[in-house]
């Protein structure tokens, strides 16, 4: 009978570290596969612009050297390490990636950046995707200024950020002017570069003043606004 015992307890136990094995060795390959693209994604031609292993497509604006950090599979910033930029230029594509803001943070994605000396930030060229906490922000936000938006353009239609501290997806496509923003595959805002109404809003804004959206092509650009922000699985298509 205490054989019997035994045995059973040293399988119930055999048991429990194999299932905690295959929960660990579960949670390593999500996060070495947070940033790899889907099969069907290949297919449609992506390539990616970060794995979760390097930022060999990245460099930091103005400079050659990179002071982002890679934490398990994630681009990741506390504030203070500038802004990256992809080493490409692009002009038609469509553009996806994961971001992850941290608590009053503040961040985006610019793209048609010059990277230029004589431009001292890439929003002061680029459009800007904008990201941030909006709930935990400490001074009142614009509808320009909220998560989704062509910042200060173009506000968003719909609000569909998932709280503070989750992940979403974005999404930018921008296809011979016409430029689609999408957060967790609801469009947020839309646009034509080209159209009378954005010409009256660009007219209207501070960027009027500034080397802004001046050439339909360019790098894209990953904000350090000053505040904890994450981005992963980052790719990209040609259009």
């Amino acid at each position: 009978m205490k054989k019997s015992l035994i045995l059973v307890a040293t399988l119930a136990i055999a048991s429990a570290c194999s299932e905690t094995k295959k929960e660990g060795q579960s949670a390593i390959l999500e996060v070495e596969n947070v940033s790899k693209i889907s099969e069907i994604e290949q297919k449609e031609g992506f390539k990616t612009l970060f794995d979760g292993t390097d930022t060999k497509s990245w460099h930091t604006y103005h400079k050659d050297s990179v002071t982002w950090a890679i934490e398990e599979g994630v681009l990741h910033t506390k504030g203070g390490n500038h802004d990256l930029v992809s080493n490409d230029e692009f002009e038609n594509f469509d553009l996806r990636f994961d971001w992850n803001v941290g608590k009053g943070g503040n961040s985006g994605v610019i793209y048609m950046v010059q990277d230029k000396p004589e431009i001292e930030d890439t929003y002061m060229s680029g459009i800007e995707y904008q990201i941030i906490d909006d709930k935990n922000w400490p001074d009142k936000l614009e509808n320009g200024q909220l998560p989704g938006a062509a910042y200060d353009l173009y506000p968003p239609i719909k609000l569909a950020n998932n709280p503070q501290g989750t992940w979403n997806s974005g999404r930018i496509v921008a296809d011979k002017g016409h430029i689609s923003h999408y957060v967790n595959d609801v469009l947020t805002a839309e646009y034509d570069w080209n159209s009378p109404d954005y010409l009256e809003k660009f007219n209207k804004s501070k960027f009027k003043d500034w080397p802004f959206a001046k050439v339909y092509k360019g790098h894209l650009a990953l904000q350090d606004h000053g505040q904890e922000v994450s981005y992963r699985n980052i790719r990209i298509k040609t259009l």
